[in-house]
């Protein structure tokens, strides 16, 4: 049974001569993680406030349809009731925070206090929001004194102290940094796991696309679209709608029109986990795509998850979630033999992968194996080629990636040789924790210090040289010699 029901919902304002919400109808399941987006003044809001149960008692104005929750219509539920249903975050936190309490503490207890719950669990809870929200250093605080992006995330943890079951989120990152934002999403996917129903409305449509399981567009206070967020923001009627499609999606879109075809991208890696048997998650949530003529570098630190990583594009693991594409087609039915002869994969230790009693037989074992020849086997993924060689092998190795980007293939190469990193690689991703952290050029991730130390990375020593002397964005020894002679 879906636990928020709207059927022919249509909405105008006091003194208002037009609908702000034209009969639109939607059901969200138990668990469910929508993404609600639109033009500004598409209805986003009005939407949330209804569903919340604030039109039409707090904001009046005729209100039609029926709005269910959790099979119930929500004139039925009391605001109380209501209230430890639906958490509801409000774009603005200075609406929401209470006004009444002197302290970044109190504000967040204030509604466990009207609620009637334990002390001893109101304690417990606070605590537990202080340290999930990063409060720490502003619970003594007094949240008028806060920033904007302080306050939203106050205003944030002060509705979850309730544990709602339905959590609409309204723009709860309009004000947020990069990191605090990231955090955000976070919580997000800590709250899907928990099994909350949420509402997300938000206008950075590439987090939309990674934390929302399905998307419903507004235009002009109606559904333009509504279905899974693989469907609709792949879509180019998104744009005609007034919605934003995801950078990636732009990319191709773009370039579809200038080649004049369609094309499929040759190795996908979309929202993958991995757990072993015994229970350790090794990858967590993990998307990257990869087109012909790259040479990538994934790098971090050891168990941030990139040798995991590879493994799942060339099937030698299986995702627990989330899938690998190879040209569009999921690998979730092909065997690991069908995936070799795509992806080819080198050990980190070549004593995995040798057996032969010659060279000879050791280099063309595979190739007669399987009746392939060598520039069949299109991607490639290195695992920490240059562990152990000396400068000649590394500029070697370098040099046979390269010339195989050059041939249009895929080179993907997990190292911690940041030098071999600079010189080879025109895109690297960074993992830590599990997770993908970002994905740019050598010269954006090594000098964004925040990210290095977060990631336990260290730049590589010319940039250490660049940054002793007073230079930035310095990469290279030709452009430390630019500024400095």
């Amino acid at each position: 049974m879906a636990v928020i029901s709207l059927k022919h919902v249509s909405y105008q304002y006091p003194l208002e001569d037009h609908k702000v919400i034209r009969d639109i109808s939607f059901e969200i399941e138990k668990g469910q993680v929508w993404g609600l987006i639109g033009a500004n003044e598409s209805g986003k809001t009005s939407v949330c406030n209804i569903i919340r149960g604030f039109i039409p008692e707090i904001y009046r104005g005729t209100l039609e349809g029926d709005v269910l929750i959790k099979g119930k219509k929500i004139e039925e539920y009391g605001p109380g009731e209501r209230a430890s249903i639906v958490g509801y975050s409000f774009q603005n936190p200075f609406t929401q925070i209470s006004g009444v309490k002197e302290t970044v503490y109190e504000e967040l207890a204030y509604g466990m206090e009207n609620t009637g719950v334990p002390r001893e669990k109101m304690k417990e809870k606070v605590e537990e929001l202080i340290r999930i929200f990063h409060l720490e250093k502003l619970r003594d605080k007094n949240p008028y004194e806060l920033s904007g992006g302080q306050k939203q995330r106050v205003a944030l943890a002060s509705m979850l102290a309730l544990d709602p079951e339905i959590v609409i989120l309204d723009e709860p990152t309009s004000q947020l940094d990069p990191k605090s934002t990231e955090d955000i999403f976070e919580i997000v996917k800590l709250l899907k796991e928990q099994g909350k129903t949420i509402i997300l409305v938000e206008h950075k449509v590439d987090l939309v696309a990674e934390y929302c399981d399905h998307i419903l567009l507004l235009a002009d206070g109606q559904v333009a679209m509504q279905g899974k967020t693989e469907e609709i923001l792949t879509d180019p009627q998104v744009l005609v709608c007034g919605g934003q499609l995801p950078q990636v999606v732009l990319y191709f879109l773009e370039r579809e029109k200038r080649t004049g075809k369609k094309n499929k991208i040759p190795l996908t890696v979309q929202n993958v986990s991995f757990a072993y048997p015994n229970g350790y998650t090794a990858v967590e949530d993990v998307s990257m795509a990869f087109e012909k003529g790259e040479a990538v570098a994934i790098i971090g630190q050891n168990g941030a998850g990139k040798t995991t990583t590879v493994k799942l594009m060339n099937g030698l693991l299986r995702p627990t979630k989330g899938e690998v594409l190879i040209e569009g087609q999921s690998t979730a039915d092909k065997t690991t033999a069908t995936i070799a002869r795509k992806v080819g994969y080198v050990f980190q230790n070549p004593d995995d992968q040798i057996f032969q009693e010659s060279i000879y037989k050791e280099i063309s074992y595979g190739l007669v194996k399987q009746k392939m020849a060598p520039e069949e086997v299109k991607r490639r993924t290195l695992d920490e080629p240059t562990a152990g060689q000396d400068r000649k092998s590394t500029e070697l190795l370098g040099a046979i990636g390269a010339g195989l980007a050059k041939k249009g293939k895929i080179v993907i190469t997990i190292t911690h040789d940041m030098e071999f990193v600079v010189k080879y690689f025109k895109r690297v991703i960074v993992m830590a924790e599990k997770k993908k952290r970002r994905d740019a050029s050598p010269r954006e991730i090594f000098w964004d210090e925040e990210l290095l130390r977060f990631s336990s990375l260290k730049q590589p020593y010319l940039c250490q040289l660049a940054n002793l002397l007073g230079h930035r964005d310095i990469l290279t020894i030709g452009e430390l010699l630019e500024v400095t002679v």
